[in-house]
C-alpha cells in the first residue's frame, strides 16, 4: 500500500479544498436555520422545534406510544437528554409516562389530550413558519422536487425548513440565485 504524504491532497472526495471547508458552513447554516425555526415556534407556541419533534414521533405511535429508548434513538439524542425534555412535558401534562406491560423496567409514552392539542397547535405554527420561509422562492420549479431534493440531502424526510437551509447553505436567496451560481461555477471550470 502506498503512504500519502500529509499534504497530499485527497482526490474523488471534493473537487477542490473550498467544497471541502465548505461542509462546517453548511452545518453552520443548517444549526441556524434551525435555531431561527426553533425560536420563532418557541415564541408562538412554548415549545422548542426539539419538542415538537418528541411530540410528533409519539402522537405517530398513536395509542400504544412508544419506548423512552426508542424516541431517544429515533431523535438522535442521548437518552440523559431526552429525560431532560420529557421531564418538561411531562410538567406541562402532554405526556403521560406508563410502564412498559411486557418489561416493566421500560416506560412507555403516550400523549394525553393536552398533548394532542399542543401537538396540533404546533405544528400548524411549524407549517406556518417555514411556508412563510418558502415566500421569494418563485422560481417556477416544482415545490415537490425541492423537497424530494432536500429529502436526498438531509438524509430523511425533508420540510419546507430543509428547503431554506439548503439556500442558506448555498449562500443563496432564492432558488434561482443558487442556480445561478451553480451554473457560473460550472461554466468557468469548462
Amino acid at each position: 500500500m502506498k503512504d500519502l504524504a500529509p499534504d497530499a491532497p485527497l482526490t474523488g472526495l471534493f473537487a477542490d479544498d473550498t467544497e471541502m471547508l465548505a461542509i462546517p458552513r453548511i452545518g453552520d447554516a443548517w444549526e441556524s436555520a434551525e435555531r431561527a425555526v426553533s425560536a420563532e415556534l418557541e415564541a408562538d407556541t412554548g415549545l422548542r422545534l426539539s419538542d415538537l419533534l418528541a411530540l410528533d414521533r409519539i402522537h405517530r405511535a398513536g395509542k400504544d406510544g412508544i419506548r423512552t429508548n426508542t424516541l431517544a434513538r429515533a431523535l438522535r439524542i442521548p437518552s440523559n437528554r431526552l429525560t431532560y425534555q420529557l421531564a418538561g412535558l411531562q410538567k406541562r401534562r402532554y405526556i403521560s409516562r406508563s410502564s412498559h406491560p411486557e418489561d416493566g423496567r421500560g416506560v412507555v409514552l403516550r400523549l394525553t389530550k393536552a398533548g394532542v392539542e399542543a401537538h396540533k397547535r404546533a405544528l400548524a405554527a411549524y407549517r406556518r413558519i417555514t411556508r412563510n420561509g418558502l415566500q421569494g422562492l418563485d422560481s417556477g420549479l416544482d415545490p415537490g422536487r425541492l423537497m424530494g431534493a432536500a429529502a436526498v440531502l438531509s438524509g430523511d424526510a425533508a420540510s419546507p425548513a430543509d428547503v431554506q437551509r439548503l439556500l442558506d447553505a448555498l449562500g443563496a436567496a432564492s432558488v434561482d440565485e443558487a442556480l445561478a451560481k451553480a451554473n457560473s461555477k460550472a461554466s468557468r471550470k469548462r
